[in-house]
């Protein structure tokens, strides 16, 4: 059964009063509307944007165009939009995706700057798809406009007349950077396998993709990294990915310490002094996909925090230490519960009561 959705896509103008227009024009108008409507059929479907994402085959079958061409005081193309071994999932989704379209014209034509973003969030997607308006859209001197509709609703997807190509011109440069941006400030987080000493690189087994990303260092952070080897990290900078949109390497790199290990506590820090325990308190330290932090919790001294690296995670648990101390071991126990009378007695316990002063 045939899901098709029959458009028009219409060149109006004196370039076009005579039924004819250059191959040109209308190769780059169909092959634009064509990523358009791919483009916006993944995001519908929410398919996550990246730098090297490609169109599903199944979207490129159920998004085909077919057409056949007439003129009569214009150059109109007839477009069916769909495939024969389409399901009806699809014709729905086809559905969708044109509303989407009409959308993304009304916010085009009122200059709506807000209900754009907000109906295309991601900048990657916001990108492309007004690079394609951009390219669509006839300059002055073209003598003709664009306009594009579904052949059984009045109102149009597309209507070149009615958009301002400087507020397209605006938001696609808005929308590049900000994916820019956003590919600059990738991130991997693995295992340090291996680091080259030659080469001045080092190789990060990336938890997610299962991948070996490669990432090159600055000499001063050598001694850093040999300490870090084996350990979780996070790499920030510019991800260049291989096939299959997976993470190759990473160019102007940062490198964080994740390290997984548990956490001796020694010493309680407050403020300018701190006070020696009897003996060191294991905290357990894990990662948390979900957060992509490191957490630590320790459910006896009721610790539960969280952070983005080891050196912040560490100083994390000593504040919440110094905290802890203040609101119960220096409290009376008049003011506490039963529950956190026992706390303030657990705390008093772990130390020795040797405090040493900055």
């Amino acid at each position: 059964m045939k899901f098709y959705r029959e458009l028009d896509l219409t060149f109006r103008g004196q370039l076009a009063e005579d039924g004819q227009i250059p191959v040109s024009q209308l190769i780059n108008a169909l092959s634009k509307v064509q990523l358009i409507l791919h483009f916006i059929a993944m995001e519908t479907q929410g398919l996550t944007y990246s730098s090297r994402i490609q169109v599903p085959r199944k979207i490129k079958e159920s998004y085909r165009l077919i057409f056949s061409g007439s003129g009569h005081c214009c150059f109109q193309t007839h477009l069916g939009l769909g495939d024969v071994t389409s399901n009806l999932f699809f014709a729905i989704s086809i559905d969708e995706t044109l509303a989407k379209f009409r959308s993304l014209n009304e916010h085009l034509e009122r200059s709506d700057s807000s209900s754009l973003i907000a109906d295309f969030p991601d900048a990657g997607y916001r990108e492309h798809i007004l690079c394609a308006i951009k390219d669509i859209l006839p300059d002055e001197e073209s003598g003709y406009t664009i306009g594009l509709r579904e052949k059984s609703e009045d109102y149009s997807l597309f209507n070149s007349a009615r958009i301002r190509p400087e507020f397209v011109e605006l938001h696609y440069d808005k929308a590049r950077i900000q994916a820019e941006n956003k590919r600059r400030n990738g991130k991997v987080i693995g295992k340090l396998t291996d680091i080259n000493f030659i080469q001045r690189r080092i190789t990060v087994l990336d938890l997610v993709s299962k991948c070996k990303v490669t990432v090159q260092y600055e000499p001063d952070s050598e001694r850093e990294l040999v300490e870090m080897r084996r350990k979780l990290v996070r790499v920030t900078g510019l991800v260049v990915y291989g096939h299959s949109d997976k993470p190759k390497e990473v160019v102007s790199a940062t490198i964080t310490n994740m390290n997984t290990d548990n956490y001796q506590l020694k010493w309680l820090y407050d403020g300018s002094s701190k006070t020696l325990l009897k003996s060191p308190i294991d905290i357990k330290v894990k990662y948390n996909s979900d957060l992509e932090m490191l957490c630590a919790e320790n459910k006896v001294l009721n610790i539960d925090v969280c952070a983005f690296s080891r050196d912040e995670l560490e100083e994390e648990i000593q504040l919440e230490m110094a905290s802890l101390w203040r609101t119960y071991v220096q409290e009376e126990d008049k003011n506490l519960t039963s529950d956190a009378q026992k706390l303030k007695n657990t705390l008093k316990n772990l130390f020795l009561g040797l405090t040493l002063h900055a």
